[in-house]
């Protein structure tokens, strides 16, 4: 990569510099002559145009007034009179400025009037405010307003008509600026047009040097803004600022185009990766959907086969009666799995599925098998994933109360705490050790207790966080507390 001098030669910058100087000189002088002629007479525009600004701000004044009343006498508030008398104040100081400067007797005579007609105005509205403080009826408030509003309306007849006055002797002055401008735009014509023949030699020297080259920079540059690729251009044989231009372009281009390439791998990398990570996350939702469809599967044989079991032990050791009603408890049992595919229930429906497994179970234990609920009518209508309490209580009854001789009770309590939900399933069966107690909870373990480790699965994957507990009651016994949102 060349470098770029430390110094540059000074010819370009000279031929600029002489004529500029040349340009500037003539032109500074053109402008001295003609600065001269126009401050005189820009003076005196200066204070007749402030003559109209201040005829202007008198009537704006008094529609000021005329407002300050008017919201007075309607409000009541003392800023309105307060502003009033201050518009008041200026007008006069204004009039007062223009009488002086009135060079004409009709203008003097008409500001006569007008000052005249100012000075009745504020009596007037004095007049009006005192019989509204006097609290007069309204309608002749209204007639002493109209009255005051009639007199503005002459006011403004005789603003305007001082206006017209001012408006004719501008006209005047202006005629005869006029005739001085357009002898001074004479000479300026004059001068311009050799400034012109000047600056077409100098610009047709100029353009063979400098702008030729110039041109043609620019129009590379356009194709590089276009295309976006790598552009070389041939470095001119002179050493003056243009060769530094072509030289440093040279380098740009090469620069930009090595930056363009590496964002546009960068952004492709990026792509793939955003592309990836939603394979990811479409992969992982699918694998939960699968698992929780695994889980709850798994959970319909596993307590089926055992029903059946029990159904072929009772049919040959009794008469069709009881056994007619065990196949009507396991009927509801089955059209509950049937329709089970939705993936929330009632808490309602999962107690009702309880109370037939539970028929179905005294078929088999009897007088062994006790059942009890404690049920707060709060939470029977909660969404619930269907099949957590079922596969709880065949446990309690298959783990707690079948190793033991004397009568069993299995209690469901279900309560609204705050915001949250809790149910516990309550055994007094043989009990549970911490050990046993770790070997269900954790995951990793395999364990034979397949239908309480896929409620304790189902009910992370639906709330997102553990929500089942076990711990050893005080009396022997095992208790099962799930704790939910409400």
């Amino acid at each position: 990569m060349d470098s770029v001098p430390e110094a540059l030669p000074y010819g370009l910058r000279l031929k600029l510099l002489g004529s500029f100087f040349i340009i500037i000189i003539s032109l500074a002088g053109l402008n001295g002559y003609t600065l001269i002629r126009i401050t005189s007479q820009d003076r005196v525009l200066s204070k007749r145009v402030d003559h109209q600004i201040e005829l202007h701000s008198i009537h704006s004044s008094l529609q000021g007034m005329n407002s300050h009343i008017s919201n007075y006498i309607r409000s009541g508030n003392e800023e309105y009179i307060i502003s009033f008398r201050q518009e008041f104040a200026a007008v006069t100081k204004r009039l007062g400025v223009l009488g002086l400067i009135a060079d004409e007797k009709e203008m003097k005579d008409s500001f006569r009037d007008l000052t005249a007609m100012i000075e009745t105005y504020r009596e007037r509205a004095s007049a009006l405010i005192n019989l509204y403080n006097d609290g007069a009826e309204t309608i002749y408030v209204w007639e002493s307003e109209l009255d005051l509003l009639n007199l503005s309306g002459y006011i403004r007849e005789e603003l305007e008509e001082l206006n017209s006055l001012f408006l004719d002797n501008l006209q005047s002055f202006f005629l005869t600026f006029k005739m001085q401008m357009s002898r001074s735009l004479k000479i300026n014509i004059s001068f311009v047009i050799l400034m012109i023949l000047f600056c077409y030699v100098l610009a047709w020297n100029f353009s063979i040097s400098v702008s030729r080259p110039i041109h043609q920079l620019a129009l590379e540059l356009i194709r590089f803004g276009k295309e976006t690729e790598h552009v070389d251009l041939i470095i001119p044989q002179r050493k003056d600022e243009i060769a530094v231009l072509f030289r440093s372009f040279n380098e740009m281009s090469k620069h930009i185009t090595g930056q363009i390439e590496g964002i546009q791998e960068k952004a492709e990398l990026e792509q793939r990766l955003k592309d990836r990570e939603i394979q990811h996350h479409q992969t992982e939702h699918l694998l939960k959907e699968s698992e929780l469809a695994l889980l709850q599967s798994q959970i319909n044989p596993h307590f089926l086969f055992n029903t059946l079991n029990i159904i072929d032990s009772l049919s040959s050791l009794e008469e069709a009666p009881r056994t007619g009603k065990m196949i009507r408890s396991l009927s509801d049992l089955l059209r509950y799995n049937l329709v089970m595919q939705k993936r929330a229930v009632p808490l309602e429906e999962e107690i009702e599925l309880i109370n037939s497994y539970i028929h179905i179970q005294k078929t088999r234990f009897g007088e062994k098998l006790a059942y009890s609920e404690e049920i707060d009518p709060e939470v029977l209508k909660t969404t619930v994933p269907a099949l957590i309490l079922q596969p709880l209580v065949e446990n309690a009854i298959k783990h707690g109360l079948e190793p033991i001789s004397r009568p069993g009770l299995i209690s469901l309590k279900a309560v609204k705490r705050d915001n949250e939900i809790l149910i516990e399933i309550i055994d007094n069966g043989c009990g549970i050790t911490a050990e046993r107690i770790d070997e269900i909870m954790d995951t990793d373990f395999e364990t034979k207790s397949m239908g309480i480790r896929n409620v304790i699965r189902r009910l992370e994957l639906k709330y997102g966080k553990p929500c089942l507990s076990l711990s050893a009651s005080d009396n022997s016994g095992t208790i099962c507390r799930i704790l939910i949102p409400a």
